[in-house]
């Protein structure tokens, strides 16, 4: 599944039929995603709209509903991550705010936010928080493997390749078959990964030792340059007392 006769990309012939089947694409989604509305079937619709989301991620509708099945099916936090990491790559790239519907939807994410119970890290972060992060975006897997395909879309588009980086947490005694925990240290890392990163940038603990980045817009050699300062500032801070080593690999957005 994917974009009509993706081989024809340099034939001009192609493009007002490749129009129309995207048109009709949007406009049948669309209709589906109404009729679970209306039906409730929010957690097919979250899983549905994740589908045409990795094949079209630019209709700025299929992005709401995918926010507002979230909400109805109470992954508040989910919906606040899914709109600040695309509000803040339209801002970054093109310079754009949200439109009114996504001022809306923010409003109801923040809205829901409210009813639940907070602790006061929470509330201090809410007193402080501004429309647009300041921090790159910790998410689950899930949410992350979304965003990739999300920007594998763009890349397919662009013609510019995406890249991830992983980071794993190890030891001399973990390379010798030893197995300890790194918890503590991977929160001291992502620490250091939201003051490094950028905010459109997206993060997601994998398992307990290994980290996964999401560097939208950055080619290779700029990936690289990220990695090795995100390592410099790891190794500079108090967190290396424990002798802790972080490897670093970058892997583009591979096709499925």
């Amino acid at each position: 599944m994917g974009h009509y006769y993706p081989e024809g990309l340099e034939c001009q012939w192609i493009i007002p039929k490749r129009h129309y089947y995207r048109s009709l694409f949007v406009k049948s989604a669309s209709e589906l995603f109404a009729t679970q509305k209306e039906y409730h079937f929010f957690d097919q619709m979250a899983e549905d709209c994740e589908k045409v989301l990795s094949i079209e991620g630019f209709d700025e509708k299929m992005h709401l509903y995918y926010m507002e099945a979230l909400l109805e099916e109470g992954k508040i936090t989910q919906a606040l991550n899914y709109y600040e990491y695309i509000t803040a790559l339209n801002y970054n790239e093109l310079g754009s705010k949200p439109s009114p519907a996504m001022q809306r939807i923010y409003k109801d994410i923040r809205a829901r936010a409210d009813k639940e119970m907070y602790e006061i890290e929470d509330v201090q972060k809410l007193i402080n928080d501004n429309e647009y992060p300041r921090k790159a975006i910790i998410c689950e897997p899930d949410t992350f493997r979304l965003l990739c395909r999300l920007e594998k879309s763009r890349a397919e588009r662009s013609g510019h390749p995406v890249y991830l980086g992983l980071i794993t947490l190890t030891t001399a005694e973990a390379r010798q078959g030893t197995k300890p925990s790194f918890k503590q240290q991977q929160e001291q890392l992502k620490d250091v990964l939201q003051s490094t990163l950028r905010k459109m940038d997206v993060i997601s603990a994998f398992n307990d030792d290994q980290l996964a980045l999401l560097l939208p817009g950055l080619d290779y050699k700029q990936s690289e340059i990220v990695i090795k300062r995100i390592e410099n500032a790891y190794y500079n801070s108090d967190n290396n007392s424990d002798g802790v080593v972080l490897l670093s690999s970058i892997h583009p957005v591979l096709s499925e």
